[in-house]
């Protein structure tokens, strides 16, 4: 027989459609072995990357520069917004004063001045042209378009929270935003916070750093706003760190489901040695024909890319509706394309090995049979 390599194709293609059962399962198993990987390291660091946003939208990588004796620069913090490394910038001063309002005058809300940086600190959608409020407290106050502010002085303070004159205008405020006040802390989440210029002292500037900057401005800081032995600069973590916090960078790197498609392509490539090896026959049989070493090789690795073409096919894509309708992170999909080369890869170079080692003599194989 002429065994071209049009006919060993050809051969290979009528020896997976007429295997029927083999075939299937043999399919179905590379789906498995190339989906079950894909979205299971998708999943784990569609979690840790959702651990470290919540993280972040908490004040992860939010510095804090305080001095204590002499502020520190407003307009100087205003500017690190365009600075290098800088995410965002603003300087924010806390007003000794409480304030209620026409629909709750006895709220005792915060006030907190800060420049135009919040809108970025914030992550709000558009720069701020009037009051922000804080997400808690909206219920309670009745916050619409505008909200009078009714001044007072803090009791706490004072002694006396209707007695001389405060440091808040009342209004009325325009509302530009209703945003999550806690990245600023505990204690300006129940509050509100107005404009002001950028000039003269403030009590602290928030810098968020952008990723893998945060050591890098937490050393720079204390040179950026002047530091001296009896009025030094202090910059603290938003977010306390220490021994048991943790580091999502290296959670994402050092994530067990990382490598899991090597074993996957192995287990595949594995199989389908086994199979050939429980088939041996039908290449001896081959060989009787005039099929040479090289037809055998063309005739298999025909049936296997078959098998691996659907298997990565129906993997991908059920990997792929798997993670988007659980995550909805569009992120992952470079992870799982990337499970699935690997799957293929490996698998495809054990397969190889059935058509490179020298197979036994002809007439042993065939008693085997």
């Amino acid at each position: 027989m002429d065994w071209r390599w049009e006919a060993a194709i050809s051969e290979g293609w009528r020896n997976w459609v007429s295997g029927r059962w083999v075939s299937i399962i043999v399919t179905l198993l590379a789906i498995v072995a190339v989906a079950l990987p894909a979205t299971a390291d998708a999943l784990v660091a569609a979690r840790v990357a959702r651990a470290e946003q919540v993280w972040i939208d908490s004040g992860g990588r939010v510095l804090i520069a305080t001095n204590e004796l002499r502020g520190v620069d407003a307009s100087l913090c205003e500017r690190l917004r365009l600075t290098p490394g800088v995410d965002a910038a603003a300087a924010v001063t806390r007003l000794p004063d409480l304030v209620g309002t026409a629909v709750a005058p006895g709220a005792d809300l915060s006030v907190t001045t800060a420049t135009a940086g919040i809108s970025g600190l914030l992550r709000l959608a558009h720069p701020i042209d009037g009051i922000v409020i804080g997400q808690t407290i909206t219920d309670r106050i009745g916050a619409g378009e505008s909200v009078t502010l009714l001044p007072r002085r803090n009791p706490t303070t004072t002694g006396d929270p209707t007695s001389g004159p405060t440091d808040v205008p009342a209004g009325p405020w325009h509302v530009s935003a209703i945003a999550d006040l806690s990245v600023l802390g505990e204690a300006y989440a129940y509050g509100v916070i107005l404009p002001t210029l950028a000039h003269g002292p403030a009590d602290a500037c928030y810098v968020r750093a952008a990723p893998g900057q945060t050591n890098a401005l937490r050393d720079a800081l204390p040179a950026i706003f002047g530091s001296t032995i009896t009025a030094p600069t202090v910059v603290e973590d938003r977010l306390i760190g220490g021994a048991f916090s943790r580091d999502y960078v290296v959670e994402y790197r050092e994530r067990p489901t990382a490598w899991l498609a090597i074993a996957s392509g192995a287990a595949l490539g594995a199989m389908w040695l086994l199979l050939r090896w429980v088939r041996r026959g039908q290449d001896s049989l081959y060989a009787t024909v005039g099929a040479g070493t090289r037809t055998r090789g063309l005739i298999r690795m025909t049936e296997w890319a078959l098998t691996l073409a659907v298997g990565t096919i129906l993997g991908l894509v059920s990997a792929t509706c798997v993670v988007m309708i659980t995550t909805g992170q569009p992120e992952t999909l470079p992870l799982i394309a990337r499970s699935t080369v690997i799957v293929g890869a490996v698998s495809s170079a054990i397969a190889l090995v059935w058509v490179t080692v020298p197979q036994r003599e002809i007439l042993t194989t065939l008693k085997d049979r």
